[in-house]
């Protein structure tokens, strides 16, 4: 059944979801309106497709583009790409009437693709459609504006000005592509993973296993299938149990159900930003015992799969916002000292209470007194940098203790007051200073491990 395809469903096109449509500014949709459709459009187009093949342009053409090449959801399809570039400044229906008709000869089609740089008119929109549908073939329609997203996310044009860089990766106003790492492989290499991390999560239902998957971050999206249909195979057949339970009731069989999580390195699993989260489940498996199935983008071997389409733009930012181990340290320990600090102060109140040295009311002023500040501090440690991955651990252990000193003087806020009565309060505070105490024994461990 024919359908409207997103540009982030071709695998060629993924990197489109890089681009925000804020990006496209007038000067480079007026650039990109310029864009000659033999000489730039459809030459961007086939490097991006990986399609060194050449259409000949004249009466025996059917479609500007055909290319077999074209991986959408995990197939590889046959596509026709009709391309109108700065002549056609409005592409209406009679401008691509022949180009329809003689598309209607192509059999094996599978995916229809109009990509114009001009206005495309109603009239076009709607035969061009209805012909996808009369054809029963998928359809995509490229607008001025998705092709300036999607040349400007694979660097066929300037960010600044719009224009094409030419070979030697120079645009028309001088500015200079950023020619990146060269990269080498060996051909003969197999497709290499690591099960980074396997949980078995079974019940007396289903045995289920859960895996991180760290894969090579240079990897294209057939080369991640491929990963993903080997490593389900292998996973499925552990004999891993998490305790003896488990194993005993489960020691002889393959896995009913694998969830798989892929990463390009630690720091994706660091923040879960995964490239994608796929679901196996056996076919036999009954429906009582399934898990709820996987919101999936399309299926490969019986495996759903769900693509990640803000893993770049997550790990641009993850990348953006950490920084060094002396920065965060400068940032993060003046303020660990004053919450520590806060937390003493409450400690000290507490047992003063406990020892009748003061009543519920001098308690309840004197926690007030400290409250601003330590709002303050728990703002102001939500908006620190990420740490590296050397500070993990003593980050994760001075987040739980900011978060602990303002639960501590939660209960002598207005709120606390109203909402919990005096001896519930008394319990609640007893228990986060305590809670203090131990997270405070933590990071006094985290903190040797710091500077060894």
């Amino acid at each position: 059944m024919a359908r409207n395809v997103r540009p982030q469903e071709i695998d060629q096109f993924r990197k489109v979801v890089s681009i925000p449509d804020s990006a496209i500014t007038a000067r480079i949709l007026a650039s990109v309106r310029q864009l000659h459709e033999i000489r730039e459009l459809e030459p961007a187009i086939r490097q991006i497709l990986y399609d060194t093949s050449e259409t000949p342009h004249g009466p025996t053409e059917i479609a500007d583009v055909i290319t077999p090449k074209v991986m959408l959801r995990g197939e590889r399809v046959v596509a026709a790409f009709i391309l109108k570039g700065k002549s056609f400044l409005k592409v209406t229906s009679e401008s691509i009437a022949h180009q329809l008709f003689k598309i209607r000869q192509l059999k094996d089609l599978h995916l229809l693709v109009l990509w114009a740089v001009g206005s495309i008119q109603d009239d076009a929109h709607r035969d061009f459609v209805q012909a996808a549908l009369d054809a029963d073939v998928d359809y995509l329609i490229i607008d001025a504006h998705d092709c300036a997203r999607i040349l400007l996310a694979y660097e066929k044009l300037c960010a600044i000005d719009g224009t094409p860089f030419d070979d030697t990766g120079v645009c028309a106003e001088g500015h200079e592509l950023d020619q990146g790492v060269k990269l080498e492989f060996y051909i003969r290499e197999d497709l290499h993973f690591v099960v980074l991390r396997l949980q078995d999560i079974s019940h007396g239902l289903a045995k289920r296993y859960s895996a991180v998957i760290l894969t090579d971050p240079h990897y294209d999206w057939e080369a991640l299938r491929a990963i993903i249909v080997n490593a389900t195979d292998q996973i499925r057949t552990q004999r891993y149990h998490r305790n003896e339970l488990t194993r005993v009731r489960w020691e002889d069989s393959d896995a009913h159900v694998v969830w798989l999580y892929l990463a390009s390195d630690l720091e994706d699993v660091r923040h879960h930003n995964w490239l994608a989260q796929t679901q196996w489940i056996a076919d036999d498996l009954p429906e009582y015992a399934r898990p709820l199935s996987l919101n999936a983008d399309e299926e490969v071997k019986g495996i759903s799969i769900s693509w990640n389409e803000l893993y770049s733009g997550m790990k641009e930012h993850y990348k953006k916002y950490t920084v060094s181990k002396a920065k965060v340290l400068e940032k993060l320990d003046p303020l660990l000292r004053e919450a520590v600090k806060l937390g003493e102060y409450a400690v000290d109140l507490g047992e003063r209470f406990e020892r009748g040295e003061i009543t519920m009311e001098q308690l309840t002023n004197a926690m007030r007194e400290r409250e601003a500040h330590v709002s303050e501090i728990y703002m102001t440690s939500g908006n620190l940098p990420f740490p590296s991955e050397d500070l993990k651990d003593y980050d994760q252990v001075a987040q739980s203790l900011f978060a602990d000193v303002d639960n501590i003087f939660l209960y002598f806020r207005d709120i606390g007051l109203e909402k919990w009565p005096e001896e519930q309060r008394q319990h609640l505070f007893r228990m986060a200073i305590q809670k203090f105490s131990q997270d405070l024994d933590c990071l006094r461990h985290e903190e040797k491990k710091v500077h060894e």
